[in-house]
């Protein structure tokens, strides 16, 4: 292995952010819903191997101030802008170490949590084989380690966009990241030049795919040193020989309501019968999937698959969807604000929970609190099993990505306040860099210098009219009544993505 000090991480920064998925939180979700009993999010322990420069365990640790966090990279450099972060957060339950994963040993301790994002696809076989060793060994009865890696069969495609940018860097001579903007002009030349209908598709699909990435990201993963994509069932056969279990796979779509035709998710059922690993492996050839983040476990856990619908009553559940009006068929449609994604519905419960959801986004709301919220919609004769027809709602919209399950309360703002107030992680973020975290663990890119200013602006201490004459000073060619009304929509647009804090 190399020195920590001569990583290629030291040399070309990788863009580093939040990774929803890969929270605790989200991680405990699944867990539950399978049936297991993990730490509490608010109390854990939290291992990041290749942590980088700490966009994401930094907000973790900022959110759950009673958790203890460690994260481990080996670029010197990242940590050290990790380590400058954190001193000037002034959190003191996280600490981030320059030091090669095989190096991580007893002296660590156990955690309830490990995860390990954009590693193992990306390192030689002896170091994958030390991640689900350290999964092993580091990990708690009840822990939960989260492993991403590039599957088969779509990188396929990557790897033949990869080949041939990489045999043009090396014939044209270039270095650095010189060979990904080459690179790039490379495959849109083969996307506009092949005669080849099948090639057309794939040079193009991957053009697109690079097109809005970051140089420096196609740098460390496109073209990285090491690059080993695998088949699910055979990334399971190595952990399984480290004596490490599936859990589930963090889109809860694959363990609710797989993203398959009907008829489809028959047959491949009574291809694979009980072998739930097979199952996964269908389903990627089917959805032709080419990125995975999977949960693992010991196997000493009896994991209680089909205990979901219970398991959801212990859950918080929230929904950033909003009523969009009535289709020509009397239902009522629902739609995400940010993303893709509706649902169509006459039944008077899921309206009931779709408009309570809305009401209090980004806020969530306990099970039990929104069965009390919506019963009263029902007939006396129909409450009886509206315990498990809830359920059976959220469970149907959290698999659309419609909704998503929490254990616990987020510090959001409950309301939009006279002096909002972005969390101060945030306005850290904002002055070092053009990304920001959302209480929601969610990455926010800033697109200018006047988002950038607003944000630093949000301390708490200005009301709405002073934040506006505070931009009009920098802006003051804008029209007075367009700045007031666009200051207003930037305050509604921060609250609904959990930006601001309380």
């Amino acid at each position: 292995m190399e020195s920590v000090s001569e990583d290629a991480y030291d040399l070309v920064r990788y863009p580093g952010q939040a990774y929803p998925r890969a929270h605790p939180d989200h991680m405990a979700v699944a867990a539950i819903l399978c049936g297991m009993e993990p730490a509490p999010v608010e109390r854990c322990r939290v291992l990041e191997v290749g942590c980088n420069q700490g966009g994401n365990i930094i907000p973790m640790a900022y959110s759950l101030p009673g958790s203890e966090f460690v994260g481990v990279d080996r670029a010197a450099t990242t940590i050290a802008r990790a380590q400058a972060r954190i001193q000037r957060t002034g959190l003191t339950n996280i600490r981030v170490q320059a030091m090669d994963l095989v190096d991580v040993g007893p002296e660590f301790g156990e955690f309830d949590y490990i995860i390990a994002h954009g590693i193992y696809a990306w390192v030689p076989e002896p170091v994958r084989e030390k991640l689900l060793a350290l999964c092993k060994e580091r990990l708690k009865p009840n822990g939960v380690a989260y492993v991403s890696y590039n599957t088969f069969p779509a990188g396929h495609l990557r790897s033949v966009s990869r080949d041939a940018m990489e045999f043009h860097a090396a014939t044209a001579g270039l270095s650095g990241e010189k060979r990904v903007s080459e690179g790039k002009s490379f495959l849109k030349f083969l996307m506009d030049s092949t005669l080849a209908d099948i090639g057309k598709a794939v040079y193009q699909s991957e053009f697109e795919r690079q097109r809005n990435r970051e140089d420096e990201g196609i740098f460390h993963d496109e073209l990285a040193t090491d690059y080993t994509p695998c088949y699910f069932a055979e990334f399971m056969t190595a952990a399984e020989g480290h004596g490490l279990q599936f859990l589930a796979e963090t889109r809860l779509a694959d363990m609710l309501k797989p993203p398959i035709k009907p008829e489809a998710l028959e047959l491949i059922t009574q291809f694979c019968g009980d072998d739930l690993i097979a199952f996964h492996q269908y389903l990627d050839f089917l959805t032709f999937r080419g990125f995975r983040e999977t949960l693992l476990c010991h196997p000493e856990i009896r994991l209680q698959r089909s205990s979901a619908i219970r398991a959801v009553e212990r859950m918080y559940v929230a929904s950033p969807m909003r009523k969009f009006g009535e289709t020509s068929n009397g239902e009522t449609e629902f739609r995400m604000s940010r993303k893709r994604g509706r649902i169509s519905t006459a039944n008077p419960m899921t309206i009931a929970v779709a408009e309570h959801l809305e009401a209090i986004w980004p806020r969530e709301v306990h099970f039990e609190d929104l069965f009390t919220a919506t019963a009263s919609t029902l007939a006396p004769e129909q409450r009886p099993e509206a315990r498990e027809d809830l359920a059976k709602i959220l469970i149907g919209i959290a698999a659309m990505g419609l909704a998503e399950f929490r254990t616990r309360r987020v510090a959001v703002a409950a309301r939009l306040s006279e002096k909002p107030t972005a969390s101060p992680l945030a306005r850290i973020e904002a002055e070092e860099g053009d990304v920001i975290t959302t209480m929601l663990h969610q990455s926010m890119q800033l697109e200018d210098a006047s988002s950038k200013k607003f944000i630093l602006l949000l301390d708490g201490t200005r009301t709405h009219s002073e934040l506006v004459e505070c931009m009009a000073r920098e802006y003051p060619a804008f029209p007075a009544d367009k700045l007031e009304a666009q200051t207003r929509a930037n305050l509604l647009d921060l609250f609904h993505t959990g930006l601001l804090v309380g």
